[in-house]
């Protein structure tokens, strides 16, 4: 009796173990599938914001013509200026409603094809998107760079280690000295 329960025990566990292994090789084929499929609405999106900006840059150009044409050089100057930023607050508007729209339809594909775990994901890549974030905004405030910090609290501690040492050093031959006398005195 006590080995058919460890019997289904042991085959219970090799069960546990096979579907974890599985889950864990599903999870990376889901993450490589929504990668992939990132990739693909970001190069269609880019055909996409190459058309946009051929059209603000030739409607730049004709504006431009037609206001130079128009206007004396000073005045177009100005009004090009003006113009111009109109144009490119328009291309970023068009370009951010695009993108928008492109994720919000990638973030529903991925939510019904795999539900929880896609929301899960999402969620651990949000939190470390924000503490990236708030790791970049402390450096930047505390106007060093933490690489430089991490090195130079390094090279503190190798001097103080150093510094140490051979504190310990000149102790032991002291000691040795001292001891040599004792032996040699007797």
């Amino acid at each position: 009796m006590t080995d058919s329960i460890k019997d289904r025990i042991t085959t219970n566990f090799q069960k546990v173990k096979a579907q974890g292994g599985t889950r864990a090789v599903r999870i990376g084929e889901i993450v490589r599938e929504a990668a992939s499929q990132a990739v693909t609405e970001l190069k269609a999106g880019s055909s996409e914001v190459g058309t946009i900006a051929k059209d603000s840059f030739s409607t730049i150009a004709s504006t431009l013509n037609e206001e130079s044409s128009n206007s004396s050089e000073e005045t177009t100057s100005n009004s090009s200026q003006t113009v111009i930023k109109n144009l490119f607050a328009t291309f970023k508007n068009r370009l951010s409603v695009e993108l928008k729209s492109r994720w919000i339809t990638l973030d529903a594909t991925l939510t019904t094809r795999y539900g929880n775990r896609y929301h899960a994901a999402k969620q651990r890549v949000e939190k470390l998107a924000d503490r990236y974030t708030t790791a970049i905004a402390k450096a930047e405030a505390q106007g060093s760079d933490p690489l430089q910090q991490r090195q130079t609290e390094f090279e503190n501690k190798v001097g103080e280690a150093g510094t140490s040492a051979a504190r310990k050093e000149q102790q032991i031959r002291q000691q040795l000295k001292d001891l040599l006398k004792t032996v040699a005195a007797k």
